[in-house]
């Protein structure tokens, strides 16, 4: 999205941030704290800025071809949803079954004394 007026309330203004992945991951780590829901990164100033909203008005938006817009966002509308990582499991841990075959028994390797 390019040319954007952010509708919700700078919560948060952090400088020095080295990168957009490094902004994405503060917000996830202390974003609660503030209420924030979206952040804007700036590689210019190395600023990261969070929001307590996701609403937008966009002059442009820009991105791949596929997929189409309005299938990702529901319908035709310049204000972006929010969005939310969806939760993850983990798969329970797996064990070998047991074998039934019964143990074996080596003969005894000694030779008789001569």
């Amino acid at each position: 999205m390019e040319d954007c007026t952010y509708k919700g309330e700078a919560v948060l203004t952090e400088t020095s941030v080295t990168d957009s992945h490094s902004c994405q991951e503060l917000l996830e780590t202390i974003g609660f704290a503030y209420h924030a829901v979206y952040f804007t990164y700036s590689s210019k100033s190395h600023t990261c800025t969070f929001y307590d909203s996701a609403e937008m008005d966009c002059a442009s938006l820009s991105g791949p071809v596929l997929p189409k817009y309005d299938t990702c966002i529901g319908g035709a509308s310049s204000t972006a949803a929010p969005t939310t990582a969806a939760p993850t499991t983990t798969a329970a841990p797996t064990t070998a079954a047991p074998t039934t075959a019964a143990p074996t028994t080596a003969a005894p390797t000694t030779a008789a004394p001569t």
